[in-house]
This record gives C-alpha cells, sequence and structure tokens, in this order.
C-alpha cells in the first residue's frame, strides 16, 4: 500500500507501507521518467522453519510510478516501517509564471 502526498506548493512525498524490509532490502531506481521500488528479503530455510504464525508477509514487491519531466527524486528515508520518497516539482505554477507582452 503507498500514499502519494502533496507537502507543499512544489514538494511532495510518495509514502509505502515496507513493514518487514530493512534499508538494505529495498532498491529505488530512476530510469528515465520512471520510478521504480522494489523490495526483496533474503530468509533462511532455518528462518523459515521457526515461525508458529506467520502474519507478515516478506515476499518480494515491486512498483512502478510514472513521473512527469518536470519531477525530480530528492531522497528516500525509511522512518518506523514506512519508505518515504521526496519529489520536487521544478516547474512553478501556471499562476507564477510570467506573462511576457509581445511588441
Amino acid at each position: 500500500p503507498y500514499n502519494i502526498k502533496q507537502v507543499d506548493e512544489n514538494n511532495y512525498v510518495i509514502e509505502m507501507a515496507v513493514a518487514g524490509f530493512g534499508k538494505t532490502d529495498i532498491d529505488v531506481s530512476l530510469d528515465n521518467n520512471k520510478l521504480t521500488v522494489s523490495g526483496h528479503v533474503e530468509t533462511t530455510e532455518e528462518e523459515e522453519g521457526s515461525y508458529l504464525w506467520k502474519g507478515i508477509a516478506q515476499r518480494a514487491f515491486q512498483r512502478s510510478f510514472t513521473l512527469a519531466d518536470t519531477i525530480e527524486v530528492q531522497s528516500a528515508e525509511m522512518v518506523n516501517g514506512m519508505l518515504k520518497v521526496w519529489l520536487e516539482s521544478l516547474v512553478e505554477t501556471q499562476e507564477a509564471i510570467k506573462k511576457i507582452t509581445v511588441k
């Protein structure tokens, strides 16, 4: 599950729930305008066999987002089981664009 939140006029954050994954289990990459977040946990047979009940899935995942040309990825961080990817729009909103008169 994920959220996409507008923090202010030009900044956004993608929040993804990644409980059970560590920083080294998550890969965030940007290829052209495609942001891809993937996760994979290496478990041993010994770890798999020791659970009486396993309700937290640690299966591999991949989620892709297509970003506009004007969006730049600023950073990514893990906070309390949430991955946060910070984005910034490099173009100001239409209201801030100056009108130029042709003479």
